[in-house]
């Protein structure tokens, strides 16, 4: 694999972590409010 090949697979996969990761966070503060509500 060429260099230029590999920095765009891993820009793409660098992208489809960060919205995975952006996913996760929105998850995370619907439990955390969930749980402040019930106590």
């Amino acid at each position: 694999m060429e260099v230029e090949e590999e920095i765009k697979v891993l820009e793409e996969y660098k992208g489809a972590l960060e919205r995975e990761l952006e996913k996760v966070k929105r998850r995370l503060e619907t439990l955390r409010g969930r749980v402040e509500k019930r106590e």
